[in-house]
């Protein structure tokens, strides 16, 4: 069954947006108030609040498209790259304010990379990593620009850092790209050892030419229901159900013909009940139906609608001179009983249904 995506997780998910908006403004605002009081911006103090209440406005109105966009992709991967893009963004931008601590705020965008090499894939990170570059470069010819009209770009020490900053960011993409590529490579693997865990798992459980729960599991689950029926007193009902003559047709017909009949009442069993009836293969032509909140009457229905199904189902490629019909023995629970005795009342039910003639149901009602 698929399971769809609750729409209280989207709402959580456009939340986590909308804060990380909110704390990238509220970071980018605190540097630019602290480069202000630290004589780092020579801007008068109405200038400053203006590109500030620009800054907001830009903000608000790019983090209120992206979460009112239907394309936009509400997914972790896709919340763990804004927050790389917002955090180096407000990095960069704070550079253009306090030129002092460019070369702080060029190492501390460089560790964005580091972040991003355990989360993003190698185009993600490659966006990043040219973000990274061409905004550092932008910030130190808009520093020139502002602050050192006077100076050549290639006289500066600022050019210097760009230069640096270039063989860091190859480096430090070379080094994250190695290590996005180890962490792909061990969320595949792990990603195939659950697969191949829940393959086994199902192995375990489960018939192999059916499809149905095998012996053990069902028997399992049966001693599941007694434990629960212990705290909650709800009824119910197995039923052990016998194809007729099975053992002559494979006899007769070669037991590719009978594991075809097997295969087809496998499928009938599935669309004749509930999600919650548990149907397990008990031996080579006998079933096991546990049918939980049912009492012995409530039983008889299903069962009798399994049985004249089966009788009529068309088999394809079946010789016509076989007739495929099943007996059906039902035994309710009955208190202080054990698994073992519940499947014996039962099996005598069965029996007595073999000897009134076959194609029919038999209940046990008492021990």
């Amino acid at each position: 069954m698929r399971v769809k995506k609750s729409k209280n997780n989207s709402r959580n998910i456009r939340l986590y947006h909308a804060l990380i908006g909110i704390l990238s403004a509220i970071i980018m605002s605190i540097f630019i108030l602290f480069a202000t009081f630290q004589d780092q911006i020579y801007l008068s103090v109405n200038s400053i609040f203006f590109w500030l209440s620009v800054f907001w406005v830009i903000n608000i109105t790019i983090t209120f498209i992206f979460l009112n966009s239907n394309k936009f992709n509400l997914s972790p991967r896709s919340v763990t790259n804004w927050i790389n893009y917002w955090a180096l963004s407000t990095l960069l931008i704070s550079s253009h304010f306090m030129p002092l601590y460019t070369t702080l705020f060029a190492s501390l965008s460089l560790c964005t990379l580091i972040f991003g090499s355990f989360s993003l894939n190698s185009k993600q990170l490659f966006m990043l990593a040219c973000f990274n570059a061409i905004g550092f470069a932008v910030i130190l010819y808009s520093q020139q620009y502002f602050y050192f009209p006077e100076l050549k770009f290639y006289k500066m020490d600022a050019g210097n850092y760009w230069f640096i900053h270039l063989g860091l960011l190859t480096l430090f993409y070379t080094a994250a790209s190695s290590v996005n590529q180890i962490s792909q490579k061990l969320k595949n693997r792990v990603r195939q050892l659950k697969l191949a865990n829940k393959t086994i798992e199902k192995m375990a459980i489960t018939d192999d030419l059916t499809g149905l729960y095998n012996r053990q599991h069902i028997t399992e689950l049966l001693k599941n229901q007694l434990q629960l029926h212990a705290r909650n007193s709800s009824p119910f009902t197995i039923a052990l159900v016998n194809m007729d003559s099975f053992k002559t047709i494979n006899q007769d017909f070669g037991h590719q013909i009978g594991d075809r009949i097997l295969i087809a009442f496998s499928h009938l069993i599935r669309r004749q009940f509930r999600q919650s009836d548990w149907v397990g293969r008990f031996s080579s032509e006998e079933f096991l139906i546990l049918l939980p909140g049912n009492s012995l009457q409530m039983s008889k229905l299903p069962m009798e609608r399994l049985r004249t199904s089966f009788e009529e189902l068309g088999i394809s490629d079946l010789p016509t001179e076989i007739i495929h019909t099943l007996s059906v023995g039902l035994a309710q629970y009955q208190e202080e009983e054990t698994a073992d005795e519940l499947i014996k009342r039962a099996q005598t039910s069965l029996k007595d249904a073999k000897i009134s003639g076959r194609n029919r149901i038999s209940e046990q009602v008492t021990n």
